[in-house]
């Protein structure tokens, strides 16, 4: 190679990490890109009547539509990142899973590879994005939801490696009043996920007034619960009460454990092979919930 040619490559950049992102853009407020990302497409917060998709992909009437969603007026801030060809789509995954997931966030939905469906869709109908589509076994979808006082806020995040290996990832922010999306629950794939991912998991709506063991579960809980127990029959799962009310540590963990066989009993009947269902009472011996869990609360832990 001639010293021309060889001063031609040297100035040639090292990677396209180096790309600019698109004037005015900025990341998702508390969130960190992935390293050697760059972003291709940004849009602003605005008010919009928006389509949350919640669930799968599945033929009506001969044509595609999600199994679940929800339309919901809100703030929608949507950011699209391409990302060097040079990485592992399971490192990128990686470190937007760490970024969206957490103790305050609930897993709403996830789907992975073919079990999206077409990415075709996903690009095109939802997003409208056509750098978004390639090969159905290589994308990602996931939904999450951090829930405030005053809104709750979804984070949205899908990935895909195209065809050309190019990797993009797509973000959008969605604010809603929370009134408006109390209703929204995960769904039972999405909470098995999260209890196999952290190990335990929150169940938010299943409550105890001061001082009582009887359970107060709010409208499907116990549907939901059963039905992503039933997706893993064989998985050994701990029915685990959290008590703090009481004057002492031994009657706080008295009430606890009288919580966790209460719910049990309740939940026994619509499980599949519940004798893998134990109850369990830590009263107030482990900390306090994390993030915005109540400490009087039950959880699923894996043992």
């Amino acid at each position: 190679m001639n010293r021309f040619a060889m001063l031609f490559f040297a100035c040639l950049p090292l990677s396209v990490s180096a790309a600019e992102d698109v004037s005015g853009a900025r990341d998702l407020p508390g969130t960190q890109r992935f390293s050697g990302s760059w972003i291709i497409q940004y849009e602003a917060p605005r008010q919009v009547d928006h389509r949350l998709i919640l669930g799968g992909l599945k033929k009506i009437d001969g044509s595609l539509q999600p199994e679940r969603e929800e339309r919901l007026m809100g703030t929608l801030t949507r950011v699209t990142y391409q990302v060097s060809e040079d990485y592992d789509l399971s490192a990128v995954l990686a470190h937007w899973q760490d970024q969206i997931f957490g103790p305050e966030r609930d897993l709403l939905f996830q789907c992975q590879g073919r079990a999206c469906g077409s990415s075709n869709f996903w690009a095109n109908r939802v997003f409208g994005i056509p750098v978004l589509y390639g090969p159905d076994g290589q994308q990602q979808y996931e939904v999450t939801r951090d829930v405030r006082d005053e809104e709750h806020v979804f984070t949205v995040f899908y990935l895909i490696r195209r065809g050309n290996r190019r990797i993009y990832a797509h973000l959008e922010e969605f604010r809603v009043p929370s009134a408006a999306a109390q209703h929204i629950s995960p769904h039972p794939r999405a909470m098995m996920s999260l209890l196999q991912r952290e190990r335990r998991l929150f169940l938010r709506g299943v409550r105890f007034a001061e001082s009582n063991s009887d359970p107060v579960v709010s409208d499907n809980v116990l549907a939901r619960v059963a039905a992503a127990l039933n997706a893993q029959p064989v998985l050994p799962v701990a029915i685990v009460g959290h008590a703090y009310d009481q004057p002492s540590a031994q009657e706080n963990l008295a009430l606890s454990r009288d919580r966790a066989r209460k719910f049990l009993s309740q939940l026994q009947p619509l499980v599949n092979t519940p004798a893998r269902l134990t109850a369990h009472g830590v009263g107030s011996l482990a900390p306090g919930g994390q993030g915005r869990d109540p400490k009087d609360r039950i959880e699923l832990v894996l043992p």
